[in-house]
C-alpha cells in the first residue's frame, strides 16, 4: 500500500514537471513583455504615458466588473426576498450602491481622459 502511494506521488510529478523540463531543454520559448509587448514589438511599453493608461483602463474595467456583479446580485437579492423587507432593503441598497459607483468610475474615466488629452498623454479609450 505505502508503495502504491509512492509510484502515484512520483507519476503525478513525472506528469507536471516533465514538460516543464523539456520545453526547457528545447529553448523554443519566447517571452512577450507582460506590459503590452507581443511578437512584432517585444520591447512592449516603453512610454511611461502608455503604462500608465493601460493600467488606468484595466483597473477601471476591474472595478466595473464588481459593480456588475454586484447589480446582479442586488436584482437576485430582491427577486428571491419572498416578501421580507429586510432582504429587499437590503438588495435595493446593493443596486444603489452599485449604481453610484458605476457613476464614481465613469466620471473618473472621463475626468482621467480630459487629463490625458490636456498633458498630451496617451488618450485611454
Amino acid at each position: 500500500m505505502h508503495m502504491k502511494k509512492y509510484f502515484r506521488f512520483i507519476a503525478i510529478g513525472a506528469a507536471v514537471f516533465l514538460p516543464v523540463m523539456v520545453q526547457a531543454a528545447t529553448n523554443t520559448a519566447s517571452l512577450i513583455n507582460p506590459i503590452g509587448g507581443s511578437t512584432t514589438s517585444p520591447n512592449g511599453v516603453t512610454d511611461p504615458n502608455v503604462l500608465i493608461a493601460n493600467i488606468i483602463r484595466s483597473v477601471l474595467g476591474v472595478v466595473a466588473v464588481i459593480a456588475l456583479v454586484v447589480i446582479i446580485y442586488g436584482g437576485v437579492e430582491m427577486l428571491i426576498s419572498a416578501g421580507n423587507e429586510e432582504r429587499v432593503k437590503r438588495g435595493r441598497d446593493s443596486l444603489m450602491w452599485a449604481f453610484i459607483g458605476l457613476l464614481i468610475v465613469f466620471g473618473s474615466y472621463a475626468i482621467i481622459r480630459a487629463a490625458f488629452q490636456v498633458l498630451g498623454g496617451e488618450t485611454i479609450t
